[in-house]
């Protein structure tokens, strides 16, 4: 590529200045004066002539400053087309640049959820604690085979390991508040058993009320009656003795009429 090759002319303007300067020390002595109230309007004539003056000189002088300047503004602006062309070029290029990036990021996020996704299928975690706030993606965040480098490998690890240590905490909390919880119910059905009970030993009991004598069951014959009449009998006797023993005892009293005093309709047998 050839190089842009600039030759520099410089403008040069041929001007009197000098004479002319010598000119105008001249003519303006006569504006040298002393204002007084007799001159004072000639005084401001002389003020606006002189003014109108180095507008004339100002205004015939930038004709020939515009002459100079025009090749200056031409090569300005042909500086600039270059330059469009060169940024055109460029941005091309760094929209092109910004595309393949959004793309490698765009890789590299799905390969951090892919594995993610892998390493959560190998441990008991539960959703609550699967929320998980991706690191920022990174154009330079796979390897040259497309795989995660080991930095983001190693962070996406901690991840996990952090999200199973919070489900343990969690858990821990919760066993320690079903415990307390557990306990609490139970003391309160202590206190209420305590208070039944105690509520029940201090009602009195009522007295039992006396059986009803059996009424005789009677058989009318020949003018007879007989009279079927039912006995209980209360019997003390030693600890382990077992019923047919006793009854062994008691049959015999009875067959041989040895009928012991009885008050109401239970009779009192001692037996040893």
């Amino acid at each position: 590529m050839n190089n842009l090759q600039i030759e520099v002319v410089a403008p040069k303007i041929v001007a009197n200045f000098e004479d002319f300067k010598s000119n105008l020390e001249v003519y303006t002595k006569k504006f040298e004066i002393d204002v007084t109230s007799e001159n004072i309007k000639e005084a401001k004539e002389s003020g606006a002539n002189l003014n109108k003056l180095k507008a004339n000189i100002k205004s015939e002088a930038k004709k020939y400053l515009l002459e100079v300047e025009a090749p200056i503004k031409e090569f300005k602006s042909k500086l600039k087309d270059i330059e469009n062309l060169l940024d055109t070029k460029r941005l091309k290029i760094v929209d092109g640049i910004s595309v393949f990036e959004d793309a490698k990021r765009l890789e590299h996020t799905q390969k951090m959820r892919d594995y993610l996704d892998n390493a959560l299928e190998n441990v008991s975690l539960r959703d609550e604690f699967k929320n998980f706030m991706l690191p920022a993606p990174s154009v330079s965040g796979l390897t040259s085979k497309g795989d995660l480098s080991k930095k983001f490998k190693d962070e996406l690890d901690n991840l996990v390991s952090s999200a199973i240590e919070r489900q343990r905490l969690a858990d821990i909390e919760i066993e320690n508040q079903r415990l307390k919880d557990e306990a609490r119910a139970n003391e309160i059905l202590r206190q209420r058993e305590a208070f039944e009970k105690q509520k029940k030993e201090e009602t009195p009991k009522p007295e039992p009320k006396p059986e009803p004598e059996p009424k005789p069951t009677v058989k009318s014959s020949n003018n007879k009656s007989t009279y079927e009449i039912t006995l209980k009998y209360r019997v003390s006797a030693t600890a382990g003795v077992e019923s047919d023993a006793m009854l062994n005892k008691i049959i015999p009293m009875i067959e041989k009429k040895q009928i012991p005093i009885f008050s109401s309709n239970c009779l009192e047998i001692s037996y040893e």
